[in-house]
């Protein structure tokens, strides 16, 4: 039997459920698993996608034709397949899976002892080239065993061994694990953590029915994003996520790089007093040795940023006024308004302005027509403040005028 070598990719085996990827090429790819590592006993698993019960089973009679005994761990995630065969001392593992793809792929994950995977130079091109030259070896005389294993639990305390659960705070936290296999262990996970969670599209379900696995897509975190807007949760996102072929994208704009002392925060009486005050902290930061480029200034909208071009030119500092093309310029400090400061990051940043009736924006307020709407606007006005905050990677300055804008309080 033939198999279309285009679905040995550089990091896993690919492609379209049944034309490409199929039982009859997972069983070829199974026997030609265990002959290229010599394995005696191997781990496999698989996610909730709809054919990969099959795939998984094509897989195990593959494997056991040629002699290795497999442990079947039945429906978990990758990187619990990855502990599996460390923790229990497999030759290999397996798990069948096409990660971040849509529903109509599936396709198989490959390591070895360790855990260490296999790729297309080392290992996946091998057994490729075994399967088209029809130069497997013959089947064992005896085929291997099967039997099943779980490890779900151990997985979860093995996580939790990294950190001291005493020490993480009562995040509020929401969770979407799009229908996939991360519904299976992320509830269990965090029902041992003081956070709480609102859970989004736990249900496994390999039709994906809420939307697509692959996060790299901003209409697949829509869900995701309204909801923590509404719940002004807080983003526990690494600054960059990753899908298994190594493509990355960069989360600086929905994730606090804020990692410095504790902000500092002023009222003031007057305009005059906020500039002083706001100048005075910028030119201090600049001898400090942050240059002007490495400071951001934010306000919640037009109205105010003459304030803010106050401050930085009594500073002495230069600055630009950054338009809808947000493109930063070296050796300026740069001043916007809040909407625009998603996606940057500064070594310092002032928020200015943060006057009651500025934030949350009074013309807004006045627009409304029921208690729902203006929850709304809350959240979002809520959220601009904190946006505009998190732009600061090591010192951030907040400033209002009295009375301040209620939403300080949360920054304190």
């Amino acid at each position: 039997m033939s198999i279309n070598p285009a679905i040995f990719k550089a990091y896993d085996v690919r492609g379209l459920y049944p034309q490409e990827v199929n039982e009859d090429a997972a069983r070829l790819i199974g026997r030609g698993f265990v002959a290229y590592l010599k394995a005696r006993r191997i781990a496999v698993s698989r996610d909730m996608r709809l054919s990969s019960p099959s795939m998984a089973a094509a897989f195990i009679d593959g494997a056991r034709a040629q002699g290795a005994d497999v442990v079947d761990y039945g429906m978990m995630g990758t990187d619990m397949l990855y502990y599996a065969v460390a923790r229990d001392g497999h030759d290999g593992g397996v798990q069948i899976t096409a990660s971040h793809n849509p529903k109509e792929y599936n396709g198989i994950k490959m390591v070895r002892k360790e855990a260490f995977p296999l790729s297309g130079e080392s290992g996946i091109g091998d057994i490729r080239d075994m399967i088209a030259k029809d130069q497997l070896p013959p089947p064992a005389a005896k085929p291997g065993s099967l039997t099943t294993a779980n490890v779900v639990d151990d997985y979860i305390k093995h996580v939790l061994s990294f950190i001291d659960v005493s020490l993480i705070k009562p995040f509020n936290v929401v969770l979407d694990a799009g229908s996939g296999v991360a519904g299976l262990v992320a509830p269990k996970l965090f029902e041992r953590l003081p956070c709480r969670t609102t859970q989004l599209c736990m249900e496994l379900d390999g039709t994906f029915p809420n939307h697509e696995a692959n996060p790299l897509i901003e209409e697949n975190r829509q869900d995701i994003t309204a909801e923590v807007i509404r719940q002004q949760a807080d983003r526990l996102l690494g600054p960059e996520i990753a899908d298994v072929d190594g493509n990355v994208e960069d989360r600086s704009d929905t994730v606090s790089v804020f990692n410095g002392p504790s902000p500092v925060i002023r009222v003031f009486a007057s305009e005059t007093d906020e500039i002083k005050a706001a100048s005075t902290w910028l030119a201090d930061q600049n001898k400090a040795g942050v240059l002007p480029h490495e400071i951001g200034v934010f306000v919640r909208s037009a109205g105010q940023l003459a304030r803010a071009q106050a401050a930085v030119k009594e500073s002495g500092l230069p600055f630009k006024n950054l338009d809808e093309h947000v493109e930063t310029t070296s050796g300026y400090v740069s001043i916007c308004t809040m909407h625009l400061a998603k996606g940057l990051e500064f070594r310092s940043v002032a928020v200015m302005a943060c006057d009651d009736e500025v934030i949350p924006l009074q013309e807004r307020i006045e627009s409304v027509g029921d208690d729902a709407d203006l929850q709304e606007i809350y959240d979002t006005e809520r959220q601009l403040l904190y946006v505009a905050c998190t732009r600061a990677r090591d010192f951030l300055f907040i400033s209002g005028l009295e009375p301040a804008s209620e939403f300080l309080d949360d920054l304190k």
